[in-house]
């Protein structure tokens, strides 16, 4: 089994909503996806008006160029008003039938952390995430539940909000393959997502 297969039998990890005064953005409220030329990064966009403030929020993702291994994604959202609101992020844990079922949670510096996953056949895999906030204007305040984040924002208008997210998987037929995804995260964090993407790139097709 490769490792796209093995993408596809893991829990959701692409999860980000933000809230605002009750209000919350919606999956279901999202555009198709669609692929973004030249460069193989695939997006849904998305646009809200609560209590009188408007909001544009993008979701884009892709398979990090000849890596089979990296995953990138980014939201990016847009306050056109001085406003509060709040961000949450987390990866799902598995169902009960699951293929995978989580036996550990792990954590590092830097801002990382991660799943080790385990299947009926004993394989042993690590899926680490490393996540980042970054606006030119905003005050941050991070709350942290093992892969859950909170954050509450006072954010400036039209002044975008963006949280970038790297993923990392790796399985034991690697030596040391837990250190190697940690590592591979906390690098692919310091390339940031616009300098990981271009051609060749993989795609995690949307979950029926």
């Amino acid at each position: 089994m490769g490792l796209i297969e093995i993408w596809q039998e893991l829990p959701e990890v692409r999860n980000l909503e933000f809230h605002y005064l009750g209000h919350s953005d919606r999956d279901e409220t999202y555009s198709e996806t669609r692929k973004i030329p030249p460069f193989d990064i695939f997006c849904r966009d998305a646009e809200f008006t609560w209590e009188g403030i408007r909001f544009t929020s993008k979701r884009e993702w892709f398979g990090a160029p000849r890596n089979e291994h990296l995953l990138v994604f980014r939201q990016t959202i847009e306050p056109f008003a001085n406003c509060n609101f709040e961000l949450r992020t987390w990866m799902d844990e598995p169902d009960a039938d699951s293929p995978w079922q989580l036996e550990q949670y792990l954590e590092q510096e830097n801002n990382s952390c991660g799943f080790l996953f385990r299947n009926l056949q004993g394989r042993h895999l690590i899926l680490c995430e490393t996540s980042q906030i970054t606006s030119f204007s905003i005050r941050v305040n991070e709350t942290r539940e093992k892969v859950t984040r909170h954050y509450a924002i006072t954010a400036f208008e039209e002044s975008p909000i963006r949280v970038e997210k790297y993923f990392s998987l790796h399985t034991d037929d690697e030596d040391n393959y837990q250190e190697i995804a940690f590592r591979e995260c906390r690098e692919a964090s310091k390339l940031r997502f616009d300098d990981l993407k271009g051609r060749g790139a993989w795609i995690l097709p949307e979950r029926e």
